[in-house]
């Protein structure tokens, strides 16, 4: 039994309580419960303290504190049952002989030795249990006094001794390992955490490793990529490159340096300003004294543009362009940078600059240039005034009409050969400049007097009349010359504006001659200046009027037209003449809208006369000017649109142009005149006999009329000479089929001797001055004839 009991005690911890209960079921009827149910109690908490202090203790993360508690709990629960266990074999048995107390203390000592408190794991427990089980017994037969009772009492009190030095040994051994543990744990977490720390420490290394290798790597690939750009880009600029450090004193030019220099490749590796001894000499104090102005000042950049004399005996213009870093002391450290060759750069510039100073036709100098020069020889006559200089203006004559005839391009031509000539005559110093389209100047420097100049316009004006030789045909022009001396408290635009003052005047002479400037044209170019300002904006503030002088039948002396002639009356009871502002109106270019506007004020009047009874049979003549003949290419379908907005006949309005159109642009007044004279519109051609070249056009052109001018009209009835010329022309005009009109008309003899010479019509004071028509026409029609028209003159 005791070996079953043994086995299965180790087999299951339940197995001595099953057993317990079999023996108090065979051979105790009268065991008390309460010892059973405590017995099986305590027994079970024993079991479960020890298998889980065992379970715990074998885990190295158990806590201290719970170890501790289930050995308390082992320790109590193993004291109850052994007491429990003793208390009922004590009671058990409370009567009995010797053999049946042996048996029962053995039983009760076989129960302890079977106990499922296991010494390994519980000493203390262990011993307590035993000690509580045999304690009954003792106590029992200690009374009874028995051997046996002596004997278990001995074992009794040897087991309470071992109780207490079993306990106190295991207790401070288990604190003492729970502290080893402690310290262990502690230790291993110190260990632990260290490892952590040297594991992450390392992990940061290797990714700072890692990280840094990567930035090397990229840094490094960076480095070979800017430098592979850099080499690409100092290619693709077609530069070279220099290096120079204050540690070797070495300046290290690249290849391509000494190929753009033209200098053996290492030519140049030598000291900083070694390279300055291949600057030209004019260049090289600059180059010196900028490079070393650039060290002192501490400029972290240096731009320098010189001239190198190259390898093979050329100049070249080279760009040296660098970055210059300092050291502590304030010294430069490094010079880096590269060099290119500008020279394409400077020609283009130069070009540029010249462009800007001369003309792009002639390639003389132009106003600006010409303006610069001026203003040199003021300054310096304003220092010595035995320095003198003078200005001529010249102005070719008729190129116009070579513009018009032959074209743009053989004008150009002619601007060409006659800047030739001009040029060929002055000295080395003087300046001969193109200032406008046909307009020439040059600046005399150093004259000793006027005679000087007027001897050069001389030999100007000679020169530009002998023909040219433009498109395959000679051409012939003229020149005015226009001269102005030095004087003090001037400006350069001085002389220019007095020039084109004095040459006006030349060309109002006639043209072909000189006039020198005096003061006193100034006073006559400011006035035309004031009339050319007045000019802007009169026809919208409505200062134009339209004066009527009659055109008479020399025979009948009826009324048979009226010639419009424009008036400008900038304010009421001042009023100017044609002579005053119409040239003016031509150089502005104002005279085209004033044109178109007398056109259509002329021919609304005739419309409103021509409603009252005797005047059908009118007609207006109205002036046309010679640029608005040229200029405005509309003036055919102007005049067309007018007559049909007053439903007049075509032959009433009659355009009237002067010899000097026909001189100046015959071939464009042709097609203009054939224009016209397709709407059937009758054109007179006015101061006939004043020209020298009209005649040849006379058969061509067309005209239906001729007047003839009043300076041959004056001479009547006494000059022979006039009386020729007019019996001429109006030979001339019988015969072209041209019927003639005869200016200034003064007297009755001069309308007797026209009317015996064959001539039908007239105009002139003898039968009215122009006239300012009211603004509505009289009720009653004008009489066939009148003595005399008064009104504006």
């Amino acid at each position: 039994m005791l070996a079953l009991y043994v086995r299965y005690d180790r087999a299951a911890p339940w197995t001595p309580m099953a057993i317990f209960a079999v023996f108090a079921a065979l051979f105790y009827d009268v065991a008390p419960l309460w010892l059973l149910a405590g017995t099986a109690g305590a027994y079970t908490a024993s079991c479960i303290f020890t298998m889980r202090f065992v379970e715990l203790g074998a885990v190295q993360s158990a806590e201290p504190v719970v170890l501790r508690r289930l050995w308390r709990g082992q320790v109590i629960a193993s004291t109850l049952n052994g007491l429990l266990l003793g208390l009922f074999f004590a009671l058990v048995w409370p009567e009995g002989d010797r053999a049946s107390q042996v048996m029962a203390g053995a039983m009760a000592t076989i129960f302890a030795v079977g106990s499922t408190t296991s010494k390994a794991a519980n000493p203390t427990a262990y011993n307590i249990y035993v000690s509580v089980v045999l304690l009954p017994f003792a106590l029992r037969n200690l009374l009874l006094g028995t051997a046996p009772g002596a004997a278990i009492t001995a074992i009794a009190a040897l087991g309470l001794y071992r109780l207490y030095e079993t306990g106190r040994e295991a207790y401070r051994t288990l604190c003492e390992a729970i502290e080893l543990r402690l310290e262990r744990e502690a230790l291993i977490g110190e260990l632990e955490s260290a490892n952590l720390t040297a594991r992450r420490r390392a992990l940061e290394l290797a990714v700072l490793n890692a990280e840094l290798d990567n930035r090397v790597a990229q840094r490094t690939a960076e480095l070979g990529e800017s430098e592979e750009r850099y080499a690409l880009a100092a290619r693709g600029t077609n530069e070279g490159l220099f290096d120079w450090s204050r540690r070797t004193d070495r300046i290290y030019f690249s290849a391509r340096a000494h190929e753009l220099l033209g200098i053996p490749d290492g030519g140049l590796n030598r000291s900083l300003f070694s390279w300055i001894d291949h600057v030209v000499e004019q260049d090289r104090e600059l180059a010196l004294r900028e490079l070393n102005e650039a060290f002192a000042r501490r400029n972290q950049t240096f731009a320098g543009e010189y001239r190198f004399r190259h390898g093979d005996g050329q100049t070249r213009w080279i760009a040296i362009r660098g970055i210059i870093t300092f050291g502590l002391d304030g010294n430069p450290e490094r010079f880096v940078g590269s060099v290119g060759d500008v020279s394409d750069r400077k020609r283009y510039e130069d070009q540029l600059l010249h462009d800007a100073l001369h003309d792009g036709l002639t390639g003389l100098p132009n106003r600006a240039l010409l303006l610069d020069r001026l203003g040199q020889c003021q300054r310096r006559a304003e220092q010595d005034e035995n320095d003198r200089f003078a200005v001529l203006w010249v102005d070719l004559d008729r190129f116009r009409a070579v513009n018009d005839t032959l074209g743009h391009a053989a004008g150009d031509s002619l601007l060409r050969f006659a800047a030739q000539r001009i040029a060929s005559l002055p000295r080395a110093q003087d300046t001969v400049a193109r200032i406008g389209s046909d307009e020439f100047a040059v600046l005399l420097d150093g004259v000793s007097g006027p005679e000087q100049a007027n001897d050069l316009a001389d030999r100007l004006r000679t020169t530009l009349r002998q023909p040219f030789e433009i498109a395959g045909r000679p051409v012939t022009v003229a020149a005015s010359v226009g001269i102005v001396l030095s004087g003090p408290g001037r400006v350069p635009e001085d002389y220019l504006r007095d020039g084109e003052v004095a040459v006006h005047r030349a060309k109002a002479a006639g043209g072909d001659g000189v006039s020198v400037f005096a003061a006193e044209m100034r006073t006559s170019a400011d006035q035309r200046f004031d009339v050319a300002q007045g000019l802007v904006g009169a026809l919208k503030r409505d200062e134009f009027r339209l004066a009527y002088q009659p055109i008479v039948d020399l025979a009948t002396r009826a009324v048979v037209g009226y010639e419009a002639l424009i008036r400008w009356v900038p304010e009421p009871g001042r009023v100017i003449a044609p002579g005053q502002f119409v040239d003016i109106a031509e150089e502005t270019g104002e005279i085209i809208p004033i044109g178109a506007w007398a056109l259509r004020e002329a021919t609304a009047e005739l419309a409103r006369r021509r409603l009252l009874p005797g005047n059908e049979g009118l007609f207006v003549t109205v002036n046309v000017s010679p640029r608005q003949f040229r200029a405005d290419a509309e003036l055919p379908a102007v005049i067309a649109a007018t007559l049909a907005e007053h439903d007049l006949p075509s032959g009433r309005l009659r355009i009237e142009v002067t010899e000097s159109l026909v001189i100046e642009s015959p071939e464009a007044a042709l097609e203009t005149l054939k224009r016209l004279r397709s709407l059937g519109v009758p054109i007179v051609l006015d101061d006939f006999g004043t020209g020298y070249s009209s005649l040849s056009y006379l058969h061509r052109l067309r005209f239906d009329a001729l007047k003839i001018d009043k300076s041959f009209v004056a001479g009547l009835p006494h000059s022979s000479e006039s009386r020729s010329i007019i019996a001429t022309i109006i030979a001339l005009a019988e015969r072209l089929g041209m019927s003639v009109v005869a200016e200034g008309v003064e007297t009755e003899a001069q309308a007797e001797a026209l009317r015996q010479l064959g001539c039908t019509a007239g105009q002139g004071f003898l039968y009215g001055r122009p006239l300012l028509f009211p603004a509505e026409p009289p009720a009653v029609a004008q009489p066939p004839f009148i003595e005399r028209i008064t009104g504006v003159g």
